[in-house]
């Protein structure tokens, strides 16, 4: 998102999905699915690659960073090289979460009562019925009516 940012764009994401931030409340539906992949249902290999696999990326989420250098420093996401251009404005950005980092997000058949109802997350669902109810709300007024 920085590189986009960068090059003046404004940026309005929206992240449906497990572990991605802060927005939504628990629901409890009985044909709700919880969005999730466990990691461990990721990993090939023998019994005991899996296995430090797993010890691994759990050592890696317990230290809540991307991981460490061999002198226990966070490692950056990527490099970026300058180019030796003009600088541009950053542009803006506005981000909505569906979950604490913590949840997973819940998807299932909307709109509710409805037959054959396709299923949504329920995140995309509600900010997108809250656009169809006044399409000239702010951000601030969507991410208000969707909480």
């Amino acid at each position: 998102l920085d590189a986009i940012r960068n090059k003046g764009a404004f940026v309005w994401a929206v992240f449906d999905c497990c572990h991605s931030g802060t927005a939504t409340r628990a629901v409890d539906v009985d044909d709700e699915l919880e969005r999730k992949v466990e990691f461990a249902d990721l990993v090939g290999g023998d019994e005991a690659a899996r296995a430090a696999a797993v010890k691994a990326y759990d050592n890696t989420v317990a230290s809540a960073s991307r991981g460490l250098d061999e002198n226990g420093q966070r490692k950056p996401a990527f490099n970026l090289t300058p180019t030796g251009g003009e600088p541009i404005t950053k542009g803006k950005l506005v981000a909505f979460y569906a979950a604490q980092t913590v949840e997973t997000t819940p998807e299932m058949p909307l709109p509710r009562g409805t037959a054959d109802a396709p299923r949504f997350g329920l995140f995309t669902f509600t900010i997108l019925s809250k656009l169809a109810e006044n399409p000239n709300v702010t951000y601030r007024q969507l991410g208000q009516a969707v909480l």
